[in-house]
């Protein structure tokens, strides 16, 4: 049986499809090259200067090294600002669900994959402390099909190919696990690769082959928790709808925090029916904008002023 589980993070993690095509085509546009959906399926799994390799068969123009420097330096700044607004709150539930409960059967979890944003993307999705070890594009600098990046990723977990079940959203990444040693599952496009070992529709049929190990945690006996004090809480009333408090905490909450906060509070609509952050994300920004100005800082400004003026008369 398996000890550890390595995963590919883009496309199985979370879905960031979208987010690169926006970011191909608009740097596609910019320079006049047709991006059909062919070239795309091509770009799929390779790194960002072997992507665009691909991308320029169809400019009709020979590129400098420096030049196509600053074209990936410019793809990769687009897919950053598409991304930005990518946070714990965009996880699907059942990834964070079957995340957690392989941590609980005592799993090891590594994250493996050739992006350079893929750190930043576990970070943005408060999955960063689950994995035991991370290779991405800083560490390993090639493109699937290549092993390397699965090598290393065991390596970190201290744990030998055959201890270790790959999955991965492309064939390619599959079959490069499979040549290396390692168990896999072909999850989402990869289900139907002959190469796989395990067969995934959903992310959480990954319980089904994962049975609890030797270092399962105990579920630990219910403790009666101790009554909590009512917290002191400041009124915020949203414009022209019902109030709602600003928790007394909230100055020391991080910005994500607080939008996961507001988010949760006032049922702000994600236009995902998986409660995943919108791909629509200038409209997002909109949303979140007005969201705090009319719902946070309105009335901190005018409650700071109100204190001010009662400051000034004692």
């Amino acid at each position: 049986m398996f000890k550890g589980i390595i995963f590919d993070i883009e496309g199985v993690i979370f879905p960031t499809a979208e987010y690169h095509y926006k970011a191909w085509k608009e740097l596609a546009d910019s320079i006049g090259v047709p991006l059909d959906e062919d070239t795309c399926r091509r770009m799929r799994g390779l790194s960002r200067t072997d992507a665009l390799d691909i991308l320029l068969e169809n400019s009709g123009k020979e590129y400098s090294a420096a030049e196509k420097k600053a074209l990936a330096a410019k793809k990769n700044q687009l897919y950053k600002e598409a991304i930005k607004l990518v946070l714990s709150y965009s996880l699907s539930h059942e990834v964070k669900d079957t995340l957690d409960e392989l941590n609980r059967r005592g799993y090891a979890l590594g994250a493996a994959s050739i992006s350079r944003n893929a750190k930043s993307l576990l970070y943005s999705l408060s999955l960063l402390t689950y994995f035991d070890a991370v290779c991405d594009g800083m560490k390993y600098g090639g493109s699937k099909p290549n092993e390397k990046i699965y090598l290393q990723t065991a390596a970190g977990l201290g744990l030998e190919p055959s201890e270790c079940l790959v999955v991965d959203d492309l064939a390619s990444g599959v079959e490069a696990a499979s040549r290396a040693g390692f168990l896999s599952a072909g999850i989402y496009d990869a289900a139907a690769c002959p190469a796989a070992d395990h067969r995934l529709e959903t992310f959480s049929a990954l319980l089904d082959i994962c049975p609890p190990t030797e270092n399962m945690e105990e579920d630990e006996p219910e403790e009666e928790e101790p009554e909590e004090e009512e917290e002191e809480e400041v009124e915020v009333v949203e414009e022209g709808k019902r109030p709602t408090k600003l928790p007394k905490y909230w100055d020391t909450m991080y910005d994500n925090e607080r939008i996961i906060w507001f988010m949760e509070n006032f049922k702000l609509d994600t236009g995902d029916p998986d409660g995943r952050m919108s791909y629509d994300t200038e409209n997002m920004t909109e949303q979140i904008r007005r969201a705090f100005y009319y719902n946070i800082e309105l009335p901190i400004k005018a409650r700071e002023l109100r204190e001010a003026k009662e400051a000034k008369k004692k």
